[in-house]
């Protein structure tokens, strides 16, 4: 049996006591003794009931794989597999694959190459000097030059004034110690509650900016003794002449107007501006 066991081990490769184990589940399964199963799978002639084992005869040259055995808590022998090197072979990826990201992007440039000249040429016809002066935030060009100008051809920046902001700057240096930081008054006349609109209305700011830049002695020299749409005295609040502000610029004087008329006249910024900054003459 030993011998059989190991011409068994020898030709497959299983341990010995693997074999025996096996052979032994095999004839309980089979109802039949270890040493007829070990011979049949040894490829020896599988000894009567009974009989001794034969010596082994010569190494047969092919012997049928022995069946694994079933059953509960027996260990099956599977032959190895053999390893097909062709399954390392590299994957041709080009024969079965669809259709790329490449070609998507292709067939967009395409659609691209047809809309964009499309686009212009209807551009074109809508704005063939292309977009206004001022239109989205366009400026001009100076012919000359070749700098950027504002749409009045004048140096790109100017007129860009915040005129509320400066007015309320020039006001706080030149005006509060008269008619007070809140334009309540003091020395000189209020102009909250309405009172400098009352004064100067929307069509008399060119009256307003002149009233500031002559004060009272050069109003009077030019205009008479009263001013303004309700015709106050030049002299009649506290009888403290008003100083002139002929220093200031066109910019200073019509920033100042627009911040009285806005600040303490509740006037929308958008119609003082609207008002003071128009090129009106004053009536006065």
């Amino acid at each position: 049996m030993e011998q059989l066991l190991n011409k068994i081990s020898e030709q497959y490769g299983y341990p010995a006591d693997l074999v025996a184990r096996a052979a032994a589940a095999r004839a309980q399964i089979e109802g039949t003794t270890r040493e007829a199963v070990a011979a049949r799978w040894a490829g020896e002639e599988v000894p009567a009931a009974g009989a001794a084992t034969p010596p082994p005869s010569a190494p047969v040259a092919a012997a049928a794989v022995p069946e694994p055995p079933s059953g509960p808590d027996v260990e099956v022998l599977e032959p190895l597999e053999e390893h097909d090197p062709a399954e390392d072979a590299p994957v041709d990826v080009e024969q079965d694959s669809g259709p790329t990201s490449v070609g998507g992007l292709a067939r967009w440039l395409a659609v691209a190459a047809i809309i964009i000249p499309i686009v212009a040429l209807t551009y074109a016809f809508i704005a063939p000097d292309g977009p206004a002066c001022g239109a989205s935030g366009q400026l001009d060009v100076d012919a000359a030059t070749g700098l950027a100008v504002g749409c009045d051809g004048n140096a790109y920046g100017a007129g860009a004034v915040d005129f509320f902001a400066l007015g309320e700057q020039l006001y706080t240096a030149q005006c509060a110690a008269c008619h007070a930081a809140d334009g309540s008054g003091g020395v000189g006349p209020g102009f909250v509650g309405g009172a400098i609109l009352d004064t100067f209305p929307g069509d008399m700011c060119a009256d307003q900016k002149e009233w500031i830049t002559l004060g009272s002695a050069g109003w009077a020299g030019q205009n008479g003794e009263t001013y303004g749409a309700n015709a106050r005295a030049v002299l009649g609040f506290s009888g403290v002449p008003m100083p002139g502000f002929a220093s200031l610029t066109d910019d200073e004087l019509s920033a100042v107007a627009i911040f009285e008329r806005v600040a303490f006249g509740n006037e929308s910024i958008d119609a003082a501006e609207a008002a003071c900054l128009s090129s009106g003459e004053p009536t006065g």
